[in-house]
């Protein structure tokens, strides 16, 4: 099942398992609201761009296959081929990374 987003908007796959927290120590804290995201995702597709007041596009800074950081808590959570996704504005991006061995295909 494919999802083409619109305007500003992302489309994120989520890691099959979250980050875990671990302390300096070695602890693992577990969590316990069961709400917790990760912070990171692969782009699977994105929108056009943002339209300014003008009517002018910009464009996507952001390509399928970007493994990106996102803020915590944003976006809504969709199920996509068993598969968990975010969708999110572009302005929810934090950077890139470039170690990709985290992220499932």
């Amino acid at each position: 099942m494919g999802l083409q987003p619109i305007n500003n908007q992302i489309l994120i796959k989520l890691p099959e398992k979250p980050d875990e927290q671990i302390t300096a120590g070695g602890i693992y804290l577990p969590d316990s609201s069961g709400q917790r995201l990760p912070m990171k995702g692969k782009v699977i597709s994105t929108g056009t761009g943002k339209i300014t007041d003008k009517g002018k596009l910009i464009p996507m800074r952001f390509n399928p296959g970007d493994i990106v950081v996102f803020k915590k808590y944003v976006g809504i959570e969709v199920i996509l081929d068993d598969n968990r996704h975010l969708i999110m504005t572009e302005d929810n991006i934090l950077g890139t990374l470039s170690d990709t061995k985290d992220i499932d295909d």
